[in-house]
């Protein structure tokens, strides 16, 4: 295997795409709702948080789910199932540490707890429901939602803790635009992986709302979600280009099913691509 092959497998499977993609979702917030660039300590926090977790859930699924659904990655980490361990623990170490060098406030820090919570849910079962320890993938069908609401509410926090000593007079009202536009893609791109994991999540007795729709009904919800950004210009018409970017790297969402892509890398990158084109079209948008 070629030097660029483990690069590519290390980049793609090994979830270094997914905490970029974190790190341009929060970066966009802040310009959005700031009108300047976010700092560089809430990017590293937003990129090491989201690896970590990532991470630790790949070892976790790596004889679960992923097994089924998305077997390189698993075996990738069945083989370095230690240096994952350590490396998702020392990574969520960075993001904590970015997050106390940023100073955040008291209600900050009650909102990024229960995002942690949030997020050792989906590692452990710790959410008690009947009596019984869950996972939140044993919430499958309000499982998405919790996962877009995370997103969106740790990006807005993000948002909101960067602002300068002279906050735009808009930030509120730009905040709510940005969920807005962006909360449907948030839910469109986990109804789309979900599908991808359909097989695997049947298996173990985890169906979601994407594995239960027909082909049909997956592809109308994709196309309402999909659409849904452009009622944002109702409000605003301003939001125009952001929401451009928003809707051209979110179309692979809707023209490819993730099941009849052949490449789980493929996959990951149509997952994840929309965060990068709506960062770099904001970014030439504000010059």
């Amino acid at each position: 295997m070629s030097t660029l092959h483990c690069i590519f497998r290390l980049l793609i499977h090994g979830q270094l795409l997914m905490a970029a993609s974190a790190a341009s979702y929060v970066a966009v917030a802040g310009i959005l709702v700031n009108e300047v660039p976010v700092p560089l300590v809430w990017l590293v926090a937003a990129f090491f948080g989201t690896l970590g977790i990532y991470l630790l859930d790949s070892v976790r699924s790596a004889d679960r789910e992923d097994a089924i659904s998305q077997s390189v990655r698993a075996g990738l980490f069945r083989a370095n199932r230690g240096w994952a361990i350590l490396s998702g623990l020392l990574s969520l170490g960075v993001g904590g540490l970015a997050v106390v060098w940023a100073q955040v406030s008291f209600e900050a820090w009650v909102v990024l707890i229960l995002l942690g919570v949030l997020g050792l849910a989906y590692l452990l079962p710790v959410l008690p429901v009947s009596g019984r320890r869950l996972t939140l993938k044993d919430l499958s069908l309000v499982k998405p939602l919790l996962i877009s609401l995370a997103w969106l509410v740790g990006a807005l926090l993000v948002a909101r803790e960067s602002m300068p000593a002279s906050p735009p007079t808009s930030a509120l009202l730009d905040s709510m635009l940005f969920g807005l536009a962006t909360g449907p893609t948030l839910l469109l791109d986990s109804l789309w992986l979900d599908r991808r994991d359909r097989a695997a999540d049947v298996a173990f007795g985890h169906p979601t709302i994407a594995s239960i729709l027909s082909v049909r009904g997956f592809l109308l919800i994709r196309i309402v979600l999909w659409g849904l950004p452009c009622l944002v210009l109702v409000l605003d018409s301003g939001f125009l280009i952001p929401v451009l970017g928003l809707l051209g790297g979110s179309l692979v969402l809707v023209c490819l099913e993730p099941d009849r892509m052949g490449f789980e890398s493929t996959r990951v990158v149509a997952a994840s691509l929309w965060r990068f084109t709506l960062l770099l079209v904001v970014l030439c948008w504000m010059g």
